[in-house]
């Protein structure tokens, strides 16, 4: 009996393959990507970002380690090194529908995690998850900066 191969019934790559350079058509990986099967953000970062600082840390570093797990923390953090800046660009040019879906994840995680009033200081229209990130980072680290002038005076 011959069997036909389609998408269906090929071993699919994950957006990973991309990272270590193999090839992968946008179809395939798209499918099985860890971060699209996310459907509980609340299991996996428990902690709600809130007004309050003290929160930050934990948030940010919780929100780190998931975006490691799922391979997307470079739609949060740009890649340093000459290599993974070329691996990410590839990524970006070679599948940015690929692309972009994933940042939508992230943002997506991002909005779903904080609290009504820092969604409010920070949703923006057509944003990517990188700037969402740096606006989140920067309501604490400016709260920080006038609690200690505050203290001071």
């Amino acid at each position: 009996m011959a069997t036909s191969t389609t998408a269906e019934s090929t071993p699919l790559s994950t957006y990973s393959s991309h990272v270590t350079g193999t090839s992968v058509s946008t179809a395939a990986s798209s499918k099985i990507h860890s971060a699209f099967t996310i459907n509980n953000v609340k299991s996996i970062i428990p902690v709600t970002l809130d007004n309050d600082s003290s929160l930050y840390l934990s948030w940010s570093i919780l929100f780190m380690v998931q975006a490691r797990v799922h391979n997307v923390l470079d739609h949060i953090i740009p890649p340093t090194d000459v290599k993974a800046m070329q691996i990410a660009t590839d990524v970006k040019t070679n599948d940015p529908d690929l692309w972009s879906r994933l940042d939508s994840v992230v943002l997506q995680l991002m909005y779903a995690s904080v609290s009504q009033d820092i969604l409010n200081s920070v949703l923006v229209i057509n944003d990517s998850a990188e700037e969402c990130w740096k606006r989140i980072a920067s309501l604490f680290h400016d709260n920080k900066h006038l609690r200690v002038v505050h203290l001071e005076n």
